[in-house]
């Protein structure tokens, strides 16, 4: 069951309770709100405050259409949100600290691991700080292994 509910005054449509901003400037006038319960339209008029249950200019359709029109916009924008980040040395860097991070015990004098482990974690931790001198782009960095 699809339930529609658009009032051009908020420029506002919900769709299965889900609301989104959209540009109603397509209603005419004189129309206040569109709802719809799987199609069936119901429609009510402004300063009369008359309801009309025919819709033939499709008003409901043309809400839908919008919706969806809307819903695929944000969508796409945060598709370009999210692979401007993962292309981006913000990300790396939060990826780096966090296993830099994952490593601090293993450097200190009293962690359980023997002088040359430790060496080993430095060595890699080095070469966590070294990636944005050895990789040109986000998308190219290959993350180094801990033995540990």
């Amino acid at each position: 069951m699809r339930q529609l509910t658009a009032i051009r005054d908020d420029n506002m449509i919900t769709v299965d309770g889900v609301a989104l901003s959209v540009d109603l400037s397509f209603l005419p006038i004189e129309v206040w709100s569109v709802h719809s319960v799987d199609g069936e339209p119901d429609i009510y008029l402004r300063d009369i405050w008359q309801h009309k249950s025919e819709d033939p200019d499709d008003l409901v359709g043309q809400c839908v259409a919008a919706w969806d029109a809307e819903l695929a916009h944000l969508e796409q924008q945060r598709k370009t949100a999210e692979e401007a980040w993962l292309n981006s040395w913000g990300r790396v860097r939060e990826e780096r600290n966090a296993l830099i991070t994952e490593t601090d015990w293993m450097i200190f004098p009293d962690s359980p691991l023997s002088d040359s482990e430790r060496d080993e974690v430095k060595i890699y931790r080095q070469a966590l700080r070294d990636i944005p001198q050895h990789f040109s782009a986000p998308l190219e960095v290959v993350w180094p292994e801990n033995r540990k």
